[in-house]
């Protein structure tokens, strides 16, 4: 998944069918995503790997340097408990706008996704400011050849407004391409 403001301000190029794209990761458990309902949402199997010590985080919670790895992939998380082994994640895969490609392979589909958003309170603020948030339950896809640059559409809904957000790349990780060749 790339968000796509990430492809709008040129941290991320456009993905194409049949192009080669390498993109650094980033994992979200489906617990800390907005939009449960969404196909992007994926079971994998992966080898945890701790690779450093542990240390206590801002947060003040016990955090491992983990790398999460399967076939043709990796990303590195910080655990929240020491994971060596085969684990079962659950979530998304987010292209990353920045670090090093974790991820390379030729992009076999390309799906703008969409979601019905309306205004709502502001968690926490009690000064009563509002936000648009996602409505569960109204994510759509389309398949497009290649992902545009610019995303200005919005149209008006009965309860609010349907923007496109994000653009899901499925990629075929055993035609890794010729190295340079990324796009």
């Amino acid at each position: 998944m790339i968000n796509t403001w990430d492809i709008e301000d040129d941290s991320i190029d456009p993905p194409t069918v049949g192009d080669i794209g390498e993109y650094p990761l980033i994992f979200f458990a489906v617990e800390d995503i907005a939009h449960l309902d969404d196909t992007a949402v994926v079971d994998i199997d992966a080898t945890a790997t701790v690779v450093g010590n542990s240390y206590i985080a801002v947060d003040g919670l016990r955090r491992w340097p983990t790398v999460y790895s399967g076939a043709g992939w990796k990303y590195e998380a910080q655990g929240t408990a020491p994971e060596n082994g085969p684990v079962r994640l659950h979530g998304t895969f987010h292209a990353n706008h920045m670090g090093t490609p974790d991820v390379r392979g030729r992009v076999i589909r390309v799906r703008i996704e969409s979601v019905e958003m309306r205004l709502e309170p502001w968690p926490r603020d009690p000064g009563g400011s509002l936000a648009w948030r996602p409505i569960p339950g109204t994510i759509l896809h389309r398949d497009v050849a290649a992902a545009p640059r610019k995303y200005d559409g919005e149209s008006p809904t009965p309860r609010g407004k349907r923007v496109d957000w994000a653009v899901i790349v499925d990629l075929e990780l055993t035609d890794p391409g010729e190295s340079g060749s990324a796009s």
